[in-house]
């Protein structure tokens, strides 16, 4: 959990981030970069858009998240998913044997 200088840091950068971009695009995956960086654990993160029953990643910090991502979208399960139909946290550490960091909403 993030003290009273952590949340400080964290708003001065998304701050900075409105200021900066230039684009929707750019700012979405500013804040997917941020976010990687900030929640403890976290080996990346994607921001997903549900709409009519579909889903899609609009940002990614990296690829990787985007691949993870587009393997929940075509298995249809995941803690991305999970996340998204439950509005809760997913905490994963592995997912195919693959660790990803305690805390990652994006594998399991």
């Amino acid at each position: 959990m993030m003290d009273g200088r952590d949340q400080d840091g964290a708003a001065a950068e998304l701050a900075a981030l409105l200021l900066s971009t230039e684009s929707f695009d750019e700012l979405l995956r500013g804040v997917a970069e941020l976010s990687a960086r900030l929640v403890d654990g976290a080996a990346t993160a994607s921001i997903t858009l549900a709409e009519r029953g579909r889903v899609i990643t609009v940002a990614a910090a990296d690829g990787r998240a985007t691949q993870l991502d587009e393997h929940q979208y075509v298995q249809g399960t995941g803690p991305c998913l999970e996340a998204l139909h439950t509005a809760s946290v997913v905490h994963v550490r592995t997912w195919a044997g693959n660790t990803v960091g305690a805390g990652s909403a994006l594998s399991r």
